[in-house]
């Protein structure tokens, strides 16, 4: 069933970009930061 199929591979989808978060820790703070400065500028 192709919403069986949508479900699984969003799971899949996920699990990978979380995968990524954890193995890159300081992304989030980095990010962060770069919209501040961004903000800041305007």
């Amino acid at each position: 069933n192709d919403l069986d199929k949508t479900e699984n591979d969003l799971k899949t989808i996920i699990k990978a970009e979380r995968l990524k978060l954890s193995q890159q820790p300081r992304i989030v703070d980095d990010v962060r930061n770069l919209n501040n400065e961004f903000e800041n500028r305007q």
